[in-house]
């Protein structure tokens, strides 16, 4: 467990998503892990293809979970239009069962509702089926499932 005094959330200016560059890479190996159909898919992603996206959108914020200053934890999310998505969201394994996932997600949605967004998507990779209960806590339910033909 975590003691409460050296643990907290803090937002990361956007310029600085480097910092969470080596959690970024500890979702995408756990991806890549967990795939069953895609695992190419994680394999040639890089994070400076994904930040290079991420960057493009007008309201781009990321809150990290720190503990002794390190950060050990992230959320990355966006508003477009009215639309909120978590983009990517992520505590590192020693970490888990401390609730800052939850906290994490409790700060987007916040700011979610603060930008009058009218809809959020979290968008979850095949092979990490697991995180829907903890997905549908926070009212997020599937909407439509999207098939896609592995090629080769």
């Amino acid at each position: 467990m975590i003691p409460k005094d050296i643990m907290k959330i803090v937002e990361l200016d956007r310029n600085n998503i480097n910092d969470i560059k080596t959690l970024w890479k500890g979702l995408n190996s756990y991806h890549y892990e967990v795939s069953t159909h895609f695992k190419k898919n994680f394999k040639i992603l890089t994070f400076e293809q994904q930040t290079q996206e991420l960057m493009k959108k007008d309201k781009l914020r990321i809150f990290v979970a720190e503990s002794e200053d390190k950060h050990i934890g992230y959320c990355i999310f966006t508003v477009n239009n009215g639309q909120g998505e978590v983009d990517s969201i992520y505590i590192q394994a020693e970490y888990r069962n401390e609730k800052l996932g939850e906290q994490l997600m409790n700060k987007a949605l916040e700011r979610f509702k603060a930008h009058q967004c009218n809809e959020v998507a979290i968008y979850i990779a095949e092979g990490n089926e697991s995180v829907l209960p903890s997905y549908r806590k926070f009212g997020f339910f599937e909407r439509f499932v999207v098939m896609q033909n592995k090629t080769t």
